[in-house]
C-alpha cells in the first residue's frame, strides 16, 4: 500500500501530477490543501476525475498497477442536511437488517395467521427484543413458520451495535468481516490492485481486521464445544444449538424446549455451567473472558514473585 508521498514517484519520469491549487486538494509541490478528489493519472500525465475511486497510477514502461488509497477525507456536501450519525455505515446496516427482518417476519406469519396489526406489533417487537438482546417475548415465536424463526435465531448473532451493552457478535464485525470478504475477491480479479477496507469513510487498520478475524474464530469454536457438549444429553439439534446461542449472544430464550414459554431447568449441571461460562463470555466479550481463564496471564506473575516470598 502507498503512501501519498510515493505517488510522484510511481509516475514515469517526464509525467507530473497535475494537481491543481482549486479543486484537486493539492497545492504544487505535492502539498496538502484541503480534500483530495480522487483520480487516474494516465501514463500521458493526464488526471481524470473519479468520484469515490482510488488514486490509480500507471506504469507503462512496467505495465504494473499501483493502486495508492485516498489519502484525503472529502467532505460531505452540507446541504444534504443529514447529521453525520444518520450516514454512518454501521447504523445504516443496522437500521436495513431491522426492517428487513420485521418486513420478511411479517409477510411470513401474515399469511398464516391472516391479522395485519397482531403480526405487525409481534414481529416489530420480536425483532427489536432479539437483535438488541432484550429477551423479552409478546407472542410465542416458536409456533412461528421456519422462516421466521431462522431470521430471529440469525438476529441473536447479529446483536447490538459496537460499544453498546448489548450481546451478540455486533455488526460492525460482520460488516468488516463482509467487506474483508469482498477485498479478497476483488484481489482474486484484480491481483494488483490495493484496496482499503474502510468504516464510516475511514480506513481500518490491518490490526483492527486481524483481531475481528481471531474473534470470530474463538467465537465459533466456544460456539461448537457448547452446542457439543449440550448435545451429550440427547436433546434434538433445536434445543442445543439455540440454548448455546441464546445464552452466548444474552438472549434469554430460544426455540423448542428452550422456548419463550419454557425455561432451562431440565438441563444437567454440566450443561448449566455450559451455559453459564457463555453467558459471561458473550456479556464481557470473549477475550477478557478467555484472558481471565489462560493460565498463561498468572505465570509470570507468579514467576515474578516467588523470589521475594523465598526472601
Amino acid at each position: 500500500e502507498l503512501q501519498a508521498a510515493q505517488v510522484q514517484a510511481a509516475v514515469p519520469q517526464g509525467h507530473h501530477l497535475p494537481f491543481r491549487a482549486q479543486g484537486d486538494g493539492l497545492q504544487a509541490g505535492g502539498q496538502r490543501r484541503g480534500v483530495h478528489h480522487p483520480g487516474v493519472v494516465a501514463p500521458d500525465g493526464e488526471f481524470r476525475r473519479q468520484a469515490g475511486e482510488q488514486v490509480i497510477v500507471r506504469r507503462a514502461a512496467a505495465g504494473r498497477l499501483y493502486a495508492v488509497e485516498d489519502f484525503f477525507q472529502v467532505d460531505q456536501p452540507a446541504a444534504e442536511g443529514l447529521p453525520d450519525g444518520l450516514l454512518a455505515q454501521a447504523d445504516g446496516g443496522y437500521l436495513l437488517v431491522i426492517l428487513a427482518a420485521v418486513a420478511v417476519i411479517c409477510v411470513n406469519t401474515f399469511i398464516i395467521t391472516g391479522e395485519l396489526w397482531s403480526t405487525l406489533r409481534n414481529s416489530v417487537f420480536q425483532v427489536a427484543t432479539i437483535i438488541t438482546t432484550t429477551g423479552f417475548a409478546s407472542t410465542d415465536f416458536d409456533t412461528w413458520p421456519t422462516l421466521s424463526k431462522l431470521i430471529l435465531v440469525s438476529l441473536m448473532f447479529i446483536g447490538a451495535c459496537a460499544g453498546s451493552t448489548g450481546g451478540g457478535i455486533k455488526i460492525s464485525r460482520f460488516q468488516i468481516r463482509l467487506k474483508t470478504l469482498t477485498r479478497e475477491i476483488d484481489r482474486y480479479l484484480h491481483p494488483r490492485t490495493v484496496k482499503k477496507i474502510q468504516m464510516d469513510g475511514k480506513p481500518l487498520d490491518a490490526e483492527v481486521i486481524r483481531s475481528v478475524t481471531v474473534y470470530f474464530m474463538a467465537f465459533l469454536l466456544l460456539f461448537s464445544a457448547s452446542v457439543a457438549i449440550v448435545s451429550i444429553e440427547g436433546y434434538d439439534l433445536v434445543t442445543s444449538f439455540t440454548s448455546v446461542a441464546a445464552t452466548i449472544n444474552n438472549i434469554g430464550p430460544g426455540l423448542a424446549m428452550v422456548g419463550p414459554t419454557q425455561n432451562y431447568a431440565f438441563l444437567s449441571d454440566l450443561s448449566k455451567w455450559v451455559l453459564i461460562v457463555d453467558m459471561l463470555a458473550g456479556r464481557l466479550e470473549l477475550f477478557p473472558l478467555i484472558i481471565f481463564l489462560y493460565p498463561g496471564t498468572y505465570r509470570n506473575s507468579y514467576q515474578n514473585k516467588l523470589p521475594r516470598i523465598i526472601r
